[in-house]
């Protein structure tokens, strides 16, 4: 009789310390490849050297050691270090968004530049041409219907991009 007692006061004991590590979690603490220091509560990438921060249950804070208060202070400290490294995170972020943002707008601006730049090349070009036919002397082989023509096609491209460059 006096083993089985034994026995479910060892079971109720394991059972007793399995839940209350359930509620404890324990924190990796590493060093990258890059020289960061990392806190997690996943184990890192195999192979790297790490170091364990045990946690401390709502259970165990309530009777704790010296040992366990230091592990406690520990913890306390990482979690006031995460707030930061989070309130860091979130302003580098929005940081991040405001930078892409305004490269954005100056992409932008610089292609709507670009644009411009090449249309007024363009009319440039075109008038080089019709002040160009304007000089060239009439003949048999080139009548002033000719002349307008061409005239009136390379007015028809100016007037089109002068549209395309109001947009």
């Amino acid at each position: 009789m006096r083993l089985w007692i034994k026995g479910v006061l060892v079971s109720a004991l394991f059972l007793f310390l399995a839940a209350a590590s359930v509620h404890a979690e324990d924190i990796y603490k590493w060093t990258d490849t890059k020289g960061v220091q990392k806190f997690s509560n996943k184990p890192p990438p195999e192979g790297t050297d790490y170091e364990i921060i045990k946690g401390v249950s709502p259970n165990q804070a309530q009777d704790v050691s010296p040992d366990q208060a230091q592990d406690k202070g520990y913890r306390e400290s990482y979690e006031r270090m995460m707030e930061g490294v989070e309130r860091q995170n979130r302003q580098s972020d929005a940081e991040s968004r405001q930078k892409a943002l305004e490269r954005a707008q100056e992409e932008q601006h610089k292609a709507e530049t670009e644009r411009v730049t090449r249309i007024q090349a363009e009319r440039r070009r075109l008038q080089q041409q019709i002040d160009e036919i304007n000089q060239r002397g009439l003949g048999p082989y080139y009548t002033e219907g000719m002349r307008r023509a061409q005239i009136k096609e390379i007015q028809e491209k100016i007037d089109a991009l002068e549209a395309q460059g109001s947009e």
